[in-house]
């Protein structure tokens, strides 16, 4: 997939199973369409896990990473509707960053996506960077099957804002550091990189917040 802007927001999430239907008809009905009409905003989609320790995985695309630490999207985040308060507290064990785009590479739309999210220490910083946005991120671009690769760095303190929205849902919110998304036509295709995404993880010195899990498109909207 090619990614629309330079502001990726990243949210894994697990749903209460007496709020799942729920859940779906208010992701589709209303709160996706809510959040890809703010300015700013691009496209919105929900993956669904096919082997990953978290169910779902919500990508929101947009021009700038200064739209997602922006008002209009803040004050969304402040005015929640009364089914957003109601379907909220079913999410569980949430993972949620706002984050620029540091690189991004594609050479089409993936129908399979793996995801990740890492803690990475101060000491680590750079040469996390260097790794992920540099030498692992050509070593994936060139595997075999993969036609897209995404590295994120998160904007910390623009995920932690403390919004109505979020003192909705009963579970905390983890805030990782940064997000490495790749995809390709097929699951298979990605699996062969976990060996690739651990040494670096390993060489770096960084931790996983969420494994790499594979996941596949469930629904897609883009900005009329």
């Amino acid at each position: 997939m090619t990614i629309m802007g330079h502001g990726l927001i990243a949210i894994w999430n697990d749903i209460e199973d007496a709020l799942r239907e729920e859940f779906y008809e208010w992701h589709e009905r209303e709160h996706m369409p809510e959040r890809v009409g703010i300015p700013g905003f691009r496209r919105g989609r929900r993956l669904i896990r096919i082997d990953a320790e978290i169910e779902y995985l919500t990508l929101y695309e947009a021009e700038s990473a200064g739209v997602l630490a922006g008002q209009d999207y803040l004050d969304r985040l402040n005015d929640p509707t009364e089914w957003t308060r109601r379907v909220v507290p079913s999410f569980q064990n949430v993972t949620r960053a706002l984050t620029g785009i540091q690189r991004t590479e594609a050479i089409g739309n993936g129908g399979a996506v793996m995801a990740l999210a890492l803690t990475i220490p101060d000491a680590a910083r750079d040469t996390a960077r260097r790794r992920f946005g540099g030498d692992l991120f050509d070593e994936l671009n060139a595997a075999g099957g993969v036609c897209g690769v995404h590295y994120a760095e998160t904007d910390v303190a623009a995920s932690s804002v403390e919004t109505v929205e979020r003192r909705q849902r009963k579970s905390g919110n983890a805030v990782p550091d940064a997000v490495l998304i790749l995809e390709a036509s097929r699951p298979a295709r990605l699996e062969r990189c976990r060996r690739l995404i651990d040494a670096a993880v390993d060489d770096c010195g960084v931790a996983y917040m969420r494994p790499p899990g594979t996941y596949r498109l469930e629904f897609e909207l883009l900005k009329a």
